[in-house]
């Protein structure tokens, strides 16, 4: 589904409720990144948001729903314990109406590996009682532990922390509805970022298979699908694919995904585990995959500016991202591999594929070899609450020191020709910096917990050294970690909803694309390719790349490929080449969204029109 559809119709109510005297509710809401520090942002809700179709996306409710969400962090520490962390939440809620809050144990106790913190609100809404639901999705401490609880796959058809913790979330949701006697006809809000997203999704997926099958899901209360209102961010996938009824079902497409391609955990729960999300999944912009990303990613950055937590995590930095210098050093197709335009999320895919197949292999694998050793070392890391540092921090730390010692080629050998050798002295620089950063952790603890999964990643440098060398980059550490930032989210809705912004740029959201490859490429190749607009955005000619491209294009030894956006025709020329294949990829399919749609040799130049948009898919 197109974002422009669904805007036009919320710019329209959202103009009638304006003409008939509705009144937009702002609220300076405040949330908390770190434990000791929180930021103001700004909120609009409307009753009249719960009045339309659950399963239809509304902007303005994804944004507000966000807000709740960064507002569910655990808040900064005001008491010696846990019994104000809530604070921010409650106060988001009990603006906008709500009332009878409650919080959880999770909330109010120090978090452990298997604790879930959750707020409860309700007012009503129409004749309806709408109750809200928060998750805590950041703050969390020993939390996370709990995400890299994949289990084996037997015991659980899933991520078993995510759905032990979803089970959590339906008790105290029950329990909320029993002890509040609340009766006759319900709605429920639901939101949750990041590790709270994952549990989100579950839980309403579970709500929804029992309101598909009839089942009476909560006592003396009525709820229907249509008015399940549920939205999950930056959220890990922990859902199978292989159910059997499918997690993208229709059944489920109240249940609404926000996803930034470029934030690393919304990839884990690998696709190639079979890992995925109930409901429908809206892609934000993507550099790749959207033919106005520039005009999308600059007015997003408005917004971004204007955050006051952007003094603290800085400037918007994830577009910098780039391969090594040497190998952006020339753009001949004669190099083994050059990419014009490669962003955050082509890495984090590739990257992540090739631990997956060539190093993880398997869920099972990943439960017997290294989901223990995982597990030991977060919860040894945060049992004292989060630490004073960030992973951005380390990262870059860890960097600076290799990339400026001069025992880096040492390491680098060892990498190659002696992997103990390399994770031994790893090993003695990741705990000389977590000491350095006030973490004091035993060398036998890191030894124990973290060598097989060292030996494991040190197996997949080897097999494609340019994964290491793209890390070995500070501004790519900082783009890569940048873009887990929950503020990124935000401005990007803020900059989609017409609360914030009146001239809503359109764009595909749902995150497909075209892949060309041309075969057998050499300097006597052309390929020219043109929008709509007659503008050529992408050419190869005489061995060489385009660097004026606004396509992301690159080669892979004498193939040559090009991401093109959905969005528009193109006109796309090939000569002096032995075959190509056009390829649609959806992502709401499981065989890696592919489908073919042209394929042939090419004895001479060609004229390929791409289907602006596949009909299934409208």
């Amino acid at each position: 589904m197109k974002f422009k559809k669904i805007l036009c119709l919320s710019l329209i109510s959202s103009f009638i409720l304006t003409s008939c005297g509705s009144n937009n509710r702002e609220y300076t809401f405040k949330y908390a990144t770190a434990e000791d520090k929180s930021y103001n942002a700004v909120a609009y809700y409307e009753d009249d948001y719960f009045s339309k179709d659950g399963s239809i996306y509304n902007p303005s409710l994804s944004t507000c729903s966000m807000s709740l969400s960064m507002s569910a962090f655990n808040g900064e520490n005001i008491s010696d314990g846990y019994l104000d962390r809530d604070i921010n939440a409650s106060n988001f809620l009990k603006n906008y109406g709500f009332n009878k809050i409650y919080v959880n144990d999770g909330y109010k106790n120090k978090p452990t590996a298997s604790s879930v913190g959750i707020i409860i609100g309700q007012k009503k809404v129409e004749n309806k009682t709408l109750i809200a639901v928060a998750i805590r999705g950041k703050n969390y401490e020993t939390e996370w532990a709990n995400n890299v609880k994949f289990g084996d796959g037997k015991e659980v058809l899933g991520h078993q922390g995510f759905f032990e913790a979803s089970k959590e979330y339906l008790k105290e949701l029950e329990n909320y509805i029993s002890s509040n006697s609340i009766s006759g006809e319900i709605k429920l809000w639901s939101v949750g970022y990041s590790r709270g997203g994952a549990i989100n999704n579950i839980a309403l997926g579970q709500i929804d298979k029992m309101i598909s099958q009839n089942t009476s899901l909560f006592n003396k209360v009525t709820l229907q699908k249509e008015d399940v209102y549920g939205y999950c961010f930056d959220a890990p996938m922990g859902v199978s694919s292989t159910e059997e009824i499918s997690p993208k079902d229709k059944m489920y497409n109240n249940i609404h995904n926000v996803i930034n391609s470029n934030n690393i955990y919304t990839k884990i729960g690998f696709k190639q585990f079979d890992f995925t999300l109930y409901g429908s999944d809206y892609y934000l912009p993507d550099s790749t995959k959207n033919a106005s990303y520039k005009q999308l990613i600059a007015k997003m950055k408005d917004y971004y500016e204007d955050l006051q937590a952007k003094d603290t995590i800085g400037d918007y930095t994830i577009d910098d991202f780039s391969l090594t210098k040497e190998e952006n050093a020339s753009y001949s197709i004669i190099n083994n591999r050059v990419n014009l335009n490669y962003n955050v999320s082509l890495y984090l895919d590739e990257f992540l594929e090739t631990v997956a197949f060539f190093g993880i292999q398997s869920q099972e694998n990943y439960y017997t070899n290294y989901q223990e050793g995982l597990e030991e070392l977060l919860s040894v890391i945060f049992k004292n609450g989060t630490p004073k540092f960030t992973l951005k921090t380390l990262a870059m730390n860890l960097v600076r020191y290799l990339i400026s010692s001069s025992n880096v080629d040492i390491y680098i050998n060892n990498l190659l020709n002696d992997t103990s050798a390399f994770i031994k002295d790893f090993l003695v620089l990741l705990r000389s910096n977590l000491v350095s950063l006030g973490l004091d952790i035993k060398a036998e603890t890191l030894s124990t917990t973290l060598n097989s999964f060292l030996h494991m990643l040190a197996s997949i440098f080897i097999l494609n050294s340019s994964f290491l060398t793209s890390l070995l980059n500070t501004t790519n550490i900082k783009a890569i970690l940048e873009a887990t930032n929950p503020e990124i989210v935000l401005a990007h809705l803020m900059a989609l909803d017409p609360n914030y912004n009146s001239s809503i740029i359109d764009y595909n959201s749902d995150g497909s694309y075209y892949l060309l490859s041309v075969n057998s490429c050499s300097e006597n190749t052309k390929i020219v390719i043109k929008d709509s607009n007659n503008v050529i955005v992408g050419k190869l000619e005489g061995g060489y790349f385009d660097i004026n491209s606004s396509l992301t294009g690159g080669n892979y030894s004498s193939q040559v490929y090009f991401y093109i956006p959905v969005e528009q025709v193109y006109q796309i020329e090939i000569n002096e080449a032995t075959s190509y294949s056009l390829t649609y990829f959806d992502q709401t399919s499981f065989n890696y969204g592919l489908e073919e749609y042209s394929k042939g040799e090419v004895n001479q130049g060609i004229d390929i029109k791409t289907p602006t948009y596949p009909e299934k898919n409208k």
